[in-house]
This record gives structure tokens, C-alpha cells and sequence, in this order.
């Protein structure tokens, strides 16, 4: 069993919630509801921009070369990734400076928090891994719900998905239908690899290129720090003020 396994059967309940969600079944069945998904495009917009920050800080926090350049990279990436985010606004009617401006939702700043936290106190390792939920995540919904691309029972009435530009973009599929292909900009058009065996690419899936042997101490630390995602997403999820909530 790699790493990777271990850790998501040590929150196998969590995961499969996250990954089965009702809103990911929905995504792909092409019924959710268009404001639904504006209200969860924005709210990823101000992930993707934390994400960045996280992923930044990684590039501080290396040590090597490699690393540094692996850090780097999967900043470009997640920097070229908020173009998704920027089309399909735009085309909403929404401006930029209104989509900088929409507030932070209390999940949004509950995770991306915890994982800038988790950086800050650790090292890269526990900084990885707690962007792994993310990255492997996004690859794993992506690969899932790529063949809903095809269904005809998931498609609207001009006879293609609604949401097949988002599951394009996560399952790996570089060529979306040509009512979707416009707003696609050959940046992103790049493939970042995930080097886990079995998962899909896709631009958060950018991980370390080389190969996570973890020590028994750090094995121990990244368990720990998969358990604090489970527990960041319950707290997300609980009744608490906006208030009290750090939005550094």
C-alpha cells in the first residue's frame, strides 16, 4: 500500500463524502444548478489564490534545487488554473474587481487557513500533505466524472455537458467541446503530471516529482496532519461565526 492509500484509508469516511459529495454527483450528472456553481467557481477562485500562497511558501521552505523547481511549477500552475475561473466569470457578467471583492466563505478560509498554518509550522513535507486532499482530490472527482462527458443523459439541450469545461480541466482531457474550446487559453493547456500511479492529471495535481519516503517520524507526522484535514473539514462544516474565524 503506497502512502498516499494509507493516508486516505486513515479517513475513509471523510473521503468518500468529499469525493462522493452530492454536489459532485450532481456536477456530473449535469444537473446542478447554475448558482450554485457561480456561488462554488468564486468561492474556488479564493482557494486557488491561497492555494498559491501555500505553494509559494513551499518554494521558500525547500532546500534543493528540485524542489524549489517543483515548488515554482506548481505555482505557475495554480496561478494559470484561476484562468478557468476568470473566463467563465467573465462570461457571467461578473468583473474582476467583483470577483476579488465577493468575501471569503467560512469553509473556504477554514481549509486553506489550516493548510497555510500547517506550512508555517512544519516543513515541506507537512505542507504537502496537507495540500494532497486537495491535488489528489481534484484528480480523483476529475477521472471519475470524465466519462459523463459522453453520456447523453448528462447533457443540456444544445446536446453537450454543461460542466464539460471544469471536468476538462480536472480529469486531464486537454480538448473540451468546441462551444467550451474558446475560453481555454494554451497556457493552460499544458499538462501537469501527477507522478501518483493510477490518477488522472490535472493542473492541482502537481505534486513532488520525485518519489515521498517519508522517515517513520515524518510517516508519522503526515498521518497526523491527513487526520487535521478531516478534522479542518468537519469544523468547516459546523455552525460557527464568521467572526472567529482567521482570514490572514
Amino acid at each position: 500500500m503506497t502512502l498516499f492509500e494509507t493516508l486516505k484509508s486513515r479517513c475513509a469516511a471523510e473521503w468518500e463524502a468529499y469525493t462522493r459529495h452530492d454536489f459532485v454527483e450532481q456536477l456530473g450528472a449535469g444537473t446542478l444548478p447554475l448558482p450554485v456553481f457561480q456561488d462554488y467557481l468564486i468561492q474556488d477562485f479564493h482557494f486557488l489564490v491561497q492555494f498559491a500562497r501555500a505553494n509559494a511558501l513551499a518554494t521558500y521552505k525547500s532546500r534543493t534545487l528540485a524542489d524549489l523547481t517543483a515548488a515554482h511549477a506548481a505555482t505557475g500552475a495554480i496561478l494559470a488554473e484561476t484562468e478557468l475561473h476568470l473566463g467563465l466569470t467573465e462570461r457571467w457578467g461578473i468583473p474582476r474587481a467583483e470577483l476579488e471583492a465577493a468575501p471569503e466563505k467560512q469553509a473556504t478560509v477554514a481549509y486553506t487557513r489550516y493548510v497555510l498554518d500547517a506550512g508555517m509550522v512544519g516543513t515541506v513535507l507537512d505542507l504537502s500533505v496537507a495540500l494532497a486532499p486537495c491535488t489528489i482530490g481534484y484528480a480523483e472527482i476529475g477521472a471519475a466524472l470524465a466519462p459523463r462527458l459522453s453520456d447523453p443523459a448528462a447533457h443540456d439541450a444544445s446536446g453537450e455537458h454543461p460542466y464539460a469545461e471544469w471536468i476538462s480541466e480536472y480529469s486531464g482531457r486537454r480538448s473540451p467541446p468546441p462551444r467550451t474550446r474558446r475560453s481555454l487559453s494554451s497556457t493552460r493547456s499544458q499538462s501537469v503530471v501527477c507522478p501518483i500511479p493510477g490518477w488522472m492529471s490535472s493542473p492541482r495535481c502537481s505534486a513532488r516529482p520525485h518519489d515521498w519516503r517519508p522517515t517513520s517520524g515524518s510517516r508519522r507526522s503526515t498521518q497526523n496532519s491527513w487526520r487535521r484535514f478531516a478534522l479542518a473539514r468537519s469544523m468547516s462544516s459546523s455552525p460557527r461565526p464568521e467572526s472567529t474565524v482567521r482570514r490572514e
